[in-house]
Order: structure tokens, then sequence, then C-alpha cells
């Protein structure tokens, strides 16, 4: 029974946030509540669940913080000014820019803080050159999504896995990386074609009206940016030290520091700064933690466990494509992280030597690819959507469905293609 009621729930949080009735945060909240109350865990047992991921929450609001104290510099509006002068008002060098600082910013962040970067400078520029913001915003979402392969920092499914395997930032690079690369390269050939309106038109650039390029004096500059250095830095060589650092606490270290400067230098107080964080997507995190850690306590995970041991065994290819198959699907409608929670115990079960590392790579590639499809499938899709709704510039189910499907097969055929052809 209490299989059934930890399932049904989980699904009807699924099903309020697509519906878009409730924002994600609010709807995981209230089937937390509900496990709790229906008798499925104690309060204590939820917050446990989720405090068994606190890398990952501690990761995320690390590299928030950093990227909130860096907006004051004027560093993001000088980046998003340099992009629009170098397009020289053809529509298509814009895509490819804003494509390519979102993979690279995606690449050395969390895919949602990247997001969370660019979003509020994009808004005001679309519309000083009289574009509609949603499918600049829908692509910056897929672009930081497929950058977020190319490093374990890079998305919270990606950090999920690398623990899971026990990999540090190099291991990561070689084993990984070039699914990143190929991700992104077909969502470069796929923009003449998808944005095919903003691709094609003439803006009207008028350079004195951009934002400044830079909004505090040298002296506070530097600090700052050389703690967002640092962090980025200390994230490939942290695990080869003598006495490794783990991607979490260099964030939160750099938060720290970030937060000093900041106060020092007048930027703002930790109160006001704090208030800026994307509170809504690490408690709706936080209670995915919590409700897929109900389905593994109920027994949901150990019964699919048991239906697909046997095939890995048997048949450990066909598995693993069709894991990455069915992951990519149900990541198209249900959060990535949701999925890499809840299946990571079972590919730990079922999972033996060289197939556990296919496994993985496919749990990794369909949710990430799988969370292209809709906005309710990466948490980088709803931080846009979020970043949407507070501009006023709302974006629906449908119209995200129109970028992202066509991204996300396509990314998956081609991928899925090469590990067929290279074994991996």
């Amino acid at each position: 029974m209490h299989a059934w009621v930890a399932s049904l729930t989980f699904l009807s949080v699924i099903l309020l946030v697509i519906s878009n009735r409730l924002s994600p945060a609010v709807a995981a909240l209230t089937g937390v509540l509900v496990l709790v109350y229906g008798g499925i865990f104690t309060l204590s047992e939820a917050v446990e669940q989720m405090t068994s991921a606190y890398s990952t929450l501690a990761l995320l609001l690390g590299a928030m913080i950093v990227a909130r104290t860096l907006q004051p510099t004027g560093l993001f509006n000088r980046v998003a000014r340099r992009m629009l002068i170098v397009s020289g008002g053809r529509g298509s060098r814009l895509l490819i820019g804003i494509t390519l600082v979102a993979v690279m910013l995606s690449a050395i962040l969390p895919n949602a803080t990247a997001v969370l970067i660019l979003g509020p400078v994009l808004i005001p520029l679309a519309r000083e050159l009289k574009l509609p913001p949603p499918p600049l915003l829908i692509l910056v979402a897929l672009a930081a999504n497929s950058g977020g392969l190319l490093t374990m920092v890079g998305d919270p499914a990606t950090y999920l896995i690398s623990q899971a395997v026990g990999m540090h930032f190099p291991d990561y690079l070689k084993v990984f990386s070039w699914t990143g690369l190929v991700a992104v390269a077909v969502l470069m050939l796929l923009l003449p074609w998808c944005w095919r309106h903003e691709w094609r038109i003439s803006l009207p650039i008028q350079v004195e009206s951009l934002p400044p390029t830079m909004l505090i004096p040298w002296r506070f500059f530097l600090p700052i940016v050389g703690i967002g250095t640092g962090m980025l830095l200390f994230f490939v060589i942290g695990g080869l030290l003598n006495v490794p650092i783990s991607p979490d606490l260099i964030a939160l270290s750099a938060a720290s520091g970030a937060l000093i400067l900041a106060e020092r230098f007048g930027l703002g107080s930790a109160a006001d700064i704090l208030k800026d964080i994307d509170w809504s997507t690490l408690i709706f995190f936080s209670c995915t933690f919590m409700l897929t850690g109900a389905l593994e306590t109920t027994g949901v995970v150990e019964t699919i466990a048991t239906h697909l041991g046997a095939a890995v065994t048997s048949h450990p290819q066909i598995a693993s494509s069709l894991l990455f198959l069915a992951v990519m699907t149900i990541s198209s409608v249900v959060p990535n992280i949701a999925i890499m929670a809840a299946l990571i115990p079972l590919i730990e079960v079922i999972g033996k030597g060289g197939s556990r590392i296919e496994l993985y790579a496919s749990l990794l590639l369909g949710g990430t690819l799988g969370g292209n499809a809709t906005m309710v499938g990466a948490s980088a899709n709803m931080v846009a959507v979020g970043i949407a709704r507070q501009h006023g510039t709302p974006i629906l189910f449908i119209p995200f469905l129109f970028y992202g499907l066509p991204v996300c097969l396509a990314q998956m055929l081609v991928i899925g293609l090469l590990r067929l052809m290279i074994g991996t």
C-alpha cells in the first residue's frame, strides 16, 4: 500500500508541474507533506533523504551565490554587449553567440546558474531589439543543458552520476565530455531550422543604448572576479590534491569569500544577496530527493531492479540501450534530477563491472538529453520558465516543446549511434 501511495504522489507532483497549476517548488513540497501525513515516513526521515544528496544542493547554492555577487561588476552585461556588437545586426550571429556563451558558462557552473546569469540580461536586450524573449530563453536553457555534459559540475545530473561512479573532474573529462561536444554541435546545426525567424532577421542595434561595460571600480572588480576564477580552477584540480577537495566544498568556500568581499566593498549585504538566490529551485530539488527517497524506502525501486536485473545480466548492451531510451522518454516529462536520484540505487543493485559504467552512462545521457524536450525536464528549463514569468513573458508547455523536442530527438539519435559505434 505504501508503495502505491509513494508512486501516485510522485506522479501527481509531476502532473501538477506539467499542467502549470502549481509552481514546481510548491507541488513538490505539497507532495512531501502528503507522504508525511500518509505515514510513508516522518518529517525527520524525509529530511534524511534530502541530506543524502546534500553535496548537489551545496554545489548549486554556492555557485548561485558566486554568480549573484558577480552581477554588480557588470561582467555579464559586458558579455551581452560584446555579443551584440559582434553579431553586426545579424540574427544568426546573435543566436550562435548566445549558444556559445551559455555553453561556456554551463561548463564551469551548474546549468541552472548559467540560465540565472544570462536570462535577466537577455530579456531587456531582446525587448530593445524588438524580439520576443521566450525563444531566446529557451535557447539558453537548451544550450546550458547541452553544455552541462562537458564537465561534472555543469549539471546536477552529471555531478550525481560522477559521485555514484567515484569520478574526479579529470576522469569525467576523459569518459563523458565528448557527449557534451556532440550535443552542442547538434544544437548549433539545428539553430537555422528551430529558430529560423530569429536566424534570418536583421537587428536594429544602437550601441549607445546597451548596458555599460562596468559598474564598479577595478579595485573591487578584480578581487570578486578572482574568487569566481579560483572556484573554477579548484573544480579542476581539487580532486588531484594530496587532500582532495570536493566541488561542493569548493563552491561553498567561494560563496563565503564572495559574500565577504561584497560586504567589504559595499556591493550589498549578505541578506540582499541571499534574497536574490533562486530558492524555489533549491526547494524543488530538496523535495524531489525526498520524493524519490520514498520510492526507494517503499520498495518501488527494488521492484523495478528485480525485473531489470536478469536482462542486464544476459544482454548488457541491449539493457543499456533500453535504459537510455526509457530514461530519455521519462525525463521529457519528469525532472531529470528526480530520475537520477531514483535510478542510481537501482543501478547499484543490478549493475556489475563494465555493465555498471554503461548503465550509468545511459542514465546520464538519457536523463540529460531527455530533459531538453519539455519545460519540466531539467532544472535549467524551469529556471528559464521562472525568469520569463517574473518578467511578464510566460513560456508555456507547447511552445517549449516546439523547440525542445527536435533538439532532444536529434541529440539522442546522434549520440546513441556514436555510442553503438564506439562501444561506450
